[in-house]
C-alpha cells in the first residue's frame, strides 16, 4: 500500500477540489444577487441556491475552474510534467489509430451493456443543461476529460508503475478509482471498464497523448447527443435499433472481442516501456523505449 499512498492523495485532492470550488462558487453567485441571498437569510429557504448551483453556466465554469486547479495541484505534488505527459513520442499513426478505434470499439460495446443494467442516472438533466452550454461543453468534453486523464492515468497510474506496482494491479486499482469518483450509478461500471482500456494504452505508451484524445472524443460525442436530442437522447436505445436485447447482447461481445484484439496489434505497434526508474529521477518520469517498435 505504500506505493498508492500519494495516488489516494491525488484522489482526495480531485474530489475536494471539486467540493471546493462549487462550495466557493455557490457563495459568490448567492451573495451577488441579493433578492435570493434576502431570501435565504429570512426563511431559511434552500430553493435559491439550489436553483444557482443546477445553471449549466455555474456547472460548466466550476467544472473548469476546478479541473485547471487539480491539473496544477498534481503538477505541485512532481506527479505530472506537461511536455512528457503530452507527449507523442514512440507513437506512430497506425499504432494511434489502432489505439483510438479499438478504444470507440470497446466504449460502443460498454455502452450496450450500459442500457441493458438501466442502472438509475443521478445527474441526467445536468449533463443536458450543460449539453447545450458553451461552457458546459468546455467543461465536459475537454477540460473533464483532461483532468481526469492527469490525475487517474498520468498521476495515479503512472505514479505506482514508476514505482514498481504490478501492471495489471494498477491499472485496475486507477480504474476503479476512475469508475467510483463519478458518483454516479449508470456510469461506474461504465467509467470503470473504460478506465482498464485507457489504462492498458497509458500502459503501452507512458504518456496521456493517445488517452486524452479518445476521452475527448467520447465525452464530445455524448455532449453532441444530448444536444441534439436532449433528455430523449437517453430514451434512444442500440437494442431497439437493432431489433432486440439478444441482437445487441451479440453485437456487444463481438464489439469487445474486436477491441481485445485491435489492442493485441496495438500492443505489437508500440514500444515496452521501462517502468523502473532510480530513486533520483523517480518522480520526474520519463517513460525508456526498451525495444524497437514492432511492426505488424
Amino acid at each position: 500500500m505504500k506505493n498508492f499512498k500519494k495516488p489516494i492523495l491525488v484522489f482526495i485532492l480531485f474530489i475536494v477540489i471539486q467540493a471546493i470550488v462549487s462550495g466557493c462558487a455557490a457563495i459568490v453567485a448567492l451573495f451577488t444577487n441579493t433578492a435570493e441571498l434576502g431570501d435565504f437569510m429570512k426563511s431559511g429557504n434552500s430553493e435559491p441556491l439550489e436553483k444557482i448551483l443546477a445553471q449549466p453556466t455555474f456547472l460548466g465554469l466550476t467544472l473548469i475552474i476546478s479541473s485547471l486547479l487539480t491539473i496544477l495541484a498534481v503538477r505541485s505534488l512532481k506527479m505530472l510534467d506537461i511536455k512528457t505527459a503530452f507527449s507523442r513520442h514512440g507513437i506512430t499513426t497506425k499504432a494511434a489509430i489502432l489505439a483510438i478505434v479499438s478504444a470507440l470499439t470497446g466504449i460502443f460495446a460498454m455502452n450496450i451493456l450500459s442500457e441493458i443494467l438501466d442502472l438509475p442516472n443521478i445527474i441526467e438533466t445536468q449533463l443536458t443543461g450543460m449539453s447545450n452550454n458553451i461552457w458546459g461543453i468546455l467543461a465536459i468534453a475537454v477540460m473533464g476529460p483532461l483532468a481526469e486523464e492527469v490525475v487517474f492515468r498520468e498521476g495515479i497510474l503512472g505514479y505506482t508503475l514508476r514505482h514498481g506496482t504490478k501492471p495489471w494491479v494498477a491499472i485496475c486499482i486507477s480504474s476503479l478509482l476512475f469508475g467510483l469518483v463519478h458518483m454516479n450509478p449508470a456510469q461506474i461500471p461504465f467509467a470503470t471498464c473504460i478506465g482498464m482500456i485507457l489504462g492498458y494504452i497509458y500502459y503501452r505508451t507512458g504518456n496521456i497523448f493517445l488517452t486524452s484524445i479518445i476521452h475527448i472524443i467520447n465525452n464530445s460525442a455524448s455532449c453532441m447527443l444530448l444536444a441534439i436530442y436532449g433528455e430523449k437522447a437517453n430514451d434512444i436505445k442500440i437494442a431497439d435499433l437493432l431489433g432486440s436485447t439478444t441482437i445487441a447482447i451479440v453485437c456487444s461481445v463481438i464489439m469487445a472481442a474486436i477491441c481485445c484484439l485491435l489492442l493485441k496489434l496495438f500492443k505489437q505497434n508500440t514500444q515496452d516501456i521501462v517502468y523502473a526508474q532510480t530513486e533520483e529521477n523517480v518522480e520526474e518520469f520519463v517513460p525508456t523505449p526498451e525495444t524497437e517498435t514492432k511492426e505488424e
